[in-house]
């Protein structure tokens, strides 16, 4: 029986101790706008992250530009830009949400050099192999440096759910896996694609700045991916065939993400026996994860039983990198496959980096540009200019609790109650966001100040099926005066009936005028 799922939406915006915002209703549709234009010109790069590493597997520290060389189809290409990460001990993290129910993505705020992900699959796991790797991640987290965020996503049927927004919190992080795991195998799990399981991924992740490593940890795949990925290459699944077409968004969205993929098979060391079919099926799932991983810059590990240990030096190892760019001498956009390769002459390092890339106009890097301001294009020919700043994420804080337990300070002014009261099992629960005013193009109408915001919560149930979603813009309006403090703040909710059980919310801000978003993924447990 499908379990039903009521919305309201209440608005309560407040700029700072001296005013109100004034919010159009959100039952009336939204006015019309003057469409907006950007003017914008960028110069095609390639950004390659590589991890170099010596004889003992440790990160090389201190190599300057002029040591590395580019080839582009075997043609050497000159290096436009050149920067080395290095994972220097931090300051222990402390995010800014500490009450019962508050969440925040402030993480974002001074983010590492790489954000590390944990994608549990069970659809690839029986029950042994889920319970070892349930000690493995155990062991892992309780060796984790306090200040080492770390995100948990799961993998079960035909979808993908965050169990765990990144986080140091090792409490919160245990209590993820023990979300995931176990979890018993359902009938057409072999049917899953590996496709699909990353392009669920990449939609919670895309967005998220700086270099991201997936530490995948399966049974092994479904799927066989015969190398290298060229014209000729076939993606090939279970009863079926799929053309390169179908593999190359997958490697282009990789790519423009900043995602490197460390497969790592759960199975371990084990002994096949003489059974042929066995053997080959194994070979060929290893050869996917390293065709994987090798194509995105990252490393596949099978044939180990040291899960936790794999995962420390990943973590720890490959948050020490180099990023270079360079423009690339003949682009065509004619579809073609352009291999890369890397080398540092005079040493024996060992170098990891993505593979390649398609001349499809897609992917590729931006120059970036100096942090300044651009032109947005308003009706009648008036101009705004903006800071450049719209591919940074909106950093705000929310508070989820039951409407009932929600303090009276925290909502300027009483929400109205659902047009239908919460069914039998239902709970109402609010969502009081708080954001700064300054992260929002300001416009202006008359003597008044003018915002468009977009807010947007998506539900997902425990098995990772979305249950619900919605979109909102709010048009708010306040006194041009209040613009110049910078620590004004708007706060609005949200409010609605979720029945019982574990489910994730998924909260997005953005500004209509700039296109600059911010989210975070919030667990609700409804008693």
């Amino acid at each position: 029986m499908r379990r039903r799922w009521t919305w309201l939406l209440v608005f309560s915006c407040v700029l700072n101790r001296e005013g109100w915002v004034q919010s159009q209703s959100p039952a009336q549709a939204p006015g019309p706008t003057a469409p907006t234009s950007t003017l914008k010109v960028n110069s095609r790069l390639v950004l390659v992250d590589v991890t170099v590493a010596n004889a003992q597997g440790k990160p090389v520290h201190g190599l300057a530009q002029q040591e590395f060389q580019v080839f582009d189809n075997n043609h050497p290409q000159k290096i436009s830009t050149f920067e080395e990460h290095v994972d220097t001990p931090k300051a222990a993290y402390q995010p800014a949400a500490t009450e019962p129910g508050d969440y925040s993505n402030d993480y974002l705020i001074h983010p590492p050099p790489v954000f590390n992900l944990i994608l549990i699959d069970t659809n690839t796991l029986d029950m042994a192999a889920q319970m070892y790797l349930y000690d493995q991640l155990n062991r892992f987290i309780d060796e984790l440096p306090q200040n080492q965020p770390v995100a948990i996503y799961h993998r079960w049927g035909d979808y993908t759910l965050p169990l765990q927004d990144f986080t140091a919190n090792h409490e919160l992080l245990h209590k993820a896996v023990r979300k995931a795991i176990p979890r018993p195998r359902i009938p057409g799990h072999a049917t899953y694609s590996d496709r699909d399981t990353l392009k669920q991924v990449l939609g919670y992740i895309r967005t998220i700045p700086q270099r991201k490593n997936v530490l995948w940890f399966n049974g092994g795949s479904n799927a066989f991916l015969r190398p290298p990925p060229s014209n000729d290459a076939v993606f090939e699944t279970v009863g079926e065939l799929q053309l390169i077409d179908q593999l190359r968004d997958m490697y282009d969205e990789l790519e423009a993400a900043r995602v490197s993929l460390y497969p790592i098979d759960v199975r371990g060391l084990v002994n096949l026996g003489p059974d042929p079919d066995q053997n080959r099926a194994r070979f060929e799932q290893h050869s996917l994860s390293s065709d994987m991983a090798q194509s995105t810059g990252g490393k596949a590990y099978y044939n180990d039983n040291g899960l936790h240990q794999i995962a420390s030096r990943v973590i720890t190892d490959d948050a020490s990198f180099y990023t270079l760019t360079y423009s690339p001498d003949d682009l065509r956009l004619d579809n073609k496959w352009h291999k890369l390769k890397v080398k540092i002459e005079g040493h024996n390092y060992d170098l990891s980096y993505r593979q390649g890339y398609f001349d499809d106009g897609v992917n590729g890097a931006t120059k970036p540009a100096k942090r300044g301001t651009r032109t947005l294009l308003r009706a009648y020919g008036r101009t705004q200019s903006v800071p450049d700043n719209q591919n940074e994420m909106i950093v705000f804080q929310a508070r989820v609790l039951p409407s009932k337990e929600m303090p009276p300070a925290m909502v300027g002014q009483k929400p109205n109650p659902p047009e239908q009261a919460p069914k039998h099992g239902e709970t109402t629960y609010t969502v009081h966001y708080t954001v700064p005013l300054d992260v929002f193009v300001q416009g202006s109408n008359g003597r008044k100040g003018t915002l468009q915001i977009g807010a947007a919560v998506m539900k997902f149930d425990q098995y990772g099926g979305r249950k619900g979603w919605l979109s909102q813009t709010l048009h708010l309006s306040f006194k041009q005066p209040q613009t110049k403090d910078s620590n004004a703040q708007i706060a609005f909710d949200q409010s609605m009936n979720l029945p019982k059980g574990n489910d994730t919310l998924f909260l997005v801000l953005w500004d209509a005028s700039t296109g600059r978003v911010g989210s975070m993924q919030v667990p609700v447990s409804v008693r």
